[in-house]
C-alpha cells in the first residue's frame, strides 16, 4: 500500500499572508464553506488570482439548522476578516441531501419532485438547483430555510453553490486518464464518494457514517457493486482527514493507493500559505477557478 506525504494533524485554523494587510478588502472575494461539523473561509485576490487568507473551525457535530446558524454568527462576531466589505461573497453548502438529474430531463418547475423521489426532504427545507456543465447535469439539493435566511442577513447578496458541484467541474477534477478516478471528500459525520470511469461520471453519493469501519464498508461495497478492484485502484482524499487517522489507515489496508489530493495548476497560494494542508481546504480553493 502506498500514500503520498501528508501533513501531520495540526490545529491550523487561521493563516494569513503578510501582504493581506496591504490590499483593500473591497478588492478581495470571500468564500465560506459551511458543513454540519466545520466552517472554513478564505480571501482571494482576483487581480493576482491568489489566495491570501484561509481559516477553519470545527463546530462540534451540530444537528439543527438553528445551532449551525448560531455557530456561524459566533464566528462572524469573533473574526474581523469575515466582516470586511468584500467585492463579493460565495457560500459553499456541504449539505447531505442532493441528487443529480440529466439536464435533458430536468424541469425547473418540478425540481422538488426530483429530490423527493430519492431523498427525504424535511419540513423547513428549501429546494434549489444548479447546472453542472460537465456531463450536462443538474444538481438538485435541499437547504434549511432558516439557514438560508440567516446567511443572507450576515452576507447580503452572496452567491450560493453546493459543495458536490465543485468536484464535478473540470478545474476540481484533474482527471489523469486512468480508467477509474475515485475521489472522497471526508467530513466528521459524512463523506462524498465520486467516481469517474474513462473521464465520465460513473457514481456520486454522500453517506453518513459513525465509525471508520462504516466509511470503509460503504466504499468497498460501492466498489463491489460497480466492479472496481480495490487492490488496483487509487483513491484521492480531501477534507477533514490526516495520515495519522484510523480512517486513513483502514483505507490504506484495503485499497492499493490512497493519496491526499494536491492543488492543481489553477490554485495559487500566497507564500504565507504554502504550508497549508491543501486537502483540508479543497472546497474553498476550487471555488473561483
Amino acid at each position: 500500500m502506498n500514500s503520498n506525504q501528508a501533513p501531520p494533524e495540526a490545529a491550523i485554523t487561521d493563516l494569513a499572508d503578510p501582504s493581506l494587510g496591504t490590499i483593500p478588502g473591497n478588492r478581495l472575494k470571500l468564500a465560506v464553506s459551511v458543513s454540519w461539523d466545520r466552517i472554513s473561509w478564505g480571501a482571494w485576490d482576483p487581480e493576482q488570482k491568489l489566495w491570501l487568507y484561509l481559516a477553519s473551525e470545527r463546530s462540534g457535530k451540530l444537528q439543527l439548522p438553528g445551532q449551525l446558524l448560531d455557530f456561524i454568527r459566533t464566528l462572524w462576531d469573533k473574526h474581523q476578516r469575515l466582516k470586511e466589505d468584500y467585492h463579493g461573497v460565495t457560500i459553499i453548502w456541504e449539505g447531505l441531501n442532493h441528487t443529480l438529474i440529466p439536464q435533458s430531463l430536468f424541469v425547473a418547475e418540478e425540481e422538488a419532485s426530483f429530490l423527493t423521489f430519492t431523498n427525504i426532504v424535511h419540513s423547513g427545507e428549501e429546494i434549489r438547483s444548479e447546472v453542472i456543465p460537465r456531463g450536462s447535469l443538474v444538481l438538485v439539493y435541499a437547504l434549511p430555510a432558516v439557514l438560508r435566511a440567516g446567511l443572507e442577513q450576515i452576507w447580503p447578496g452572496h452567491s450560493l453553490t453546493h459543495g458536490i458541484s465543485r468536484f464535478l467541474r473540470p478545474s476540481a477534477l484533474d482527471v489523469e486518464g486512468r480508467q477509474y478516478d475515485v475521489r472522497t471528500h471526508i467530513r466528521e459525520q459524512s463523506f462524498d464518494l465520486i467516481i469517474f470511469r474513462d473521464g465520465a461520471l460513473l457514481y456520486c453519493n454522500t453517506f453518513e457514517y459513525r465509525t471508520s469501519e462504516d466509511l470503509l464498508y460503504y466504499i468497498l461495497f460501492t466498489f463491489e457493486q460497480l466492479g472496481i478492484p480495490p487492490a488496483e485502484t487509487e483513491v484521492r482524499v480531501t477534507g477533514d482527514l490526516f495520515s495519522e487517522s484510523q480512517i486513513f489507515e483502514y483505507l490504506e489496508k484495503y485499497i492499493d493507493r490512497v493519496t491526499f489530493a494536491g492543488p492543481g495548476s489553477r490554485v495559487i497560494l500566497a507564500d504565507g500559505l504554502k504550508e497549508l494542508p491543501y486537502h483540508q481546504f479543497c472546497q474553498l480553493l476550487n471555488i473561483f477557478t
